[in-house]
């Protein structure tokens, strides 16, 4: 196992132990919890490659093309895609 050592000034401390405190866990253990749960896969690309994202979009039946006019309204309803 290794040992991390991060520097945060004493305000971004405090509010981190307090939000620790309140779950009933250390600071050390939010701070594995959280880099435990990063995303897998190539380093830089967060989430799912391009072509798993269109695939899903096919599956879904959903089609789009530089030729369609999507408002930003559209593109962002999270629900349409459900």
């Amino acid at each position: 196992m290794k040992n991390i050592t991060v520097s945060v000034d004493e305000e971004t401390y405090c509010l981190a132990e307090e939000w620790a405190e309140r779950r009933g866990m250390t600071i050390s253990a939010m701070i594995k919890d959280y880099l435990s749960n990063l995303p897998q896969g190539a380093p830089g690309a967060p989430g799912k490659p391009l072509s798993e994202v269109i695939a899903d979009f096919r599956a879904k039946g959903i089609r789009l093309s530089v030729s369609d006019n999507v408002s930003r309204e559209e593109l962002y309803d999270r629900d349409a895609l459900r």
